[in-house]
C-alpha cells in the first residue's frame, strides 16, 4: 500500500494525493499529513523527504516452500489454496501439496520434506526404466484418440491395455477405412520403446528438479516476515 502526502487540490478539496495536484481525474488514495510516513517517491520529491518503506495492504504474501510462487496468507500465517502444475513429472498438478503451510521465509521444513519425495519418484521412476530395459513388463498402457472431442473441441483419449507380444492393430475408435498410422493402437515392442525414452525424460526432469529444490535447502535462512514491498 502506497502512502502520499495529504495536499489540497482546488477541484476536490483536501486529503488529495500531493503527486495528483495538477491531475483531471481524481484519484483515491491513503494520505498522511506526517512526511514519514510518505511512501510515493513523486510526493516524497516534492516535499523533499526520502520515501518511507511501502507497506503491504491486506494480507501478507509469502513463498511456497514446494513450488515457490508467491501467494497470500490470509490468516497471516499459512498460505492460500493454491494450485501448480509440473507435468515433469515430479508431480504436483493441482492444488500445491505446499498450501497450508507457513510461508518459505518461516520455515523449509516442507521443502525438505518435498525433496525427499522427489528423489523417491526418480528412484521409482529408475526401478520401471530398469524393468523395461529388460522386457520385465507383462503389459503397457497406449493412449489412444477415442474420435471424439470434449466441449473444448480437445481430442479425447482413452487408456488401452497393450500385452507383451501383442502387434500392433488398428483402432477400434476409428473406421476400417482409416488406415493412418495415427489411428493405430502400436505394438508392445514399439510402446516399450516409446515408454524407455518417455522415462528417461521424465527422470531428467525430477534430477533437475531435485537438484533446485536441493539448492533451496542448503541456501535457506530465515528472513522477516510478512515482508515489506
Amino acid at each position: 500500500m502506497i502512502t502520499h502526502a495529504e495536499a489540497t487540490n482546488k477541484k476536490w478539496g483536501k486529503n488529495q494525493p500531493l503527486c495528483m495536484q495538477w491531475a483531471r481525474a481524481r484519484k483515491f488514495a491513503t494520505v498522511s499529513a506526517d512526511p514519514s510516513k510518505v511512501s510515493c517517491t513523486r510526493c516524497a520529491k516534492q516535499l523533499g523527504v526520502k520515501p518511507a518503506a511501502k507497506v503491504e495492504s491486506g494480507s501478507p504474501t509469502g513463498t511456497c516452500q514446494c513450488c515457490f510462487g508467491t501467494f497470500k496468507a490470509p490468516k497471516s500465517v499459512t498460505l492460500s489454496l493454491h494450485g501448480y502444475e509440473r507435468p515433469g513429472n515430479g508431480y504436483i498438478v493441482g492444488r500445491c501439496r505446499g498450501e497450508g503451510h507457513v510461508p518459505f521465509e518461516v520455515s523449509c521444513e516442507q521443502t525438505k520434506i518435498w525433496l525427499q519425495e522427489l528423489k523417491g519418484i526418480r528412484d521409482g521412476m529408475k526401478e520401471r526404466l530398469a524393468k523395461l530395459e529388460v522386457n520385465a513388463i507383462e503389459e503397457l498402457v497406449a493412449w489412444v484418440d477415442t474420435n471424439e472431442r470434449d466441449r473444448n473441441y480437445r481430442h479425447v483419449k482413452k487408456a488401452v491395455v497393450v500385452k507383451r507380444g501383442e502387434e500392433e492393430k488398428r483402432n477400434p475408435f476409428y473406421p476400417e477405412t482409416d488406415s493412418f498410422r495415427y489411428y493405430k493402437i502400436p505394438s508392445f515392442d514399439a510402446l516399450r520403446k516409446s515408454t524407455i525414452n518417455e522415462v528417461k525424460g521424465n527422470i531428467s526432469q525430477v534430477e533437475n528438479d531435485i537438484t533446485f529444490v536441493a539448492g533451496k535447502v542448503d541456501s535457506w535462512v530465515a528472513t522477516p516476515w510478512p515482508k515489506k514491498v
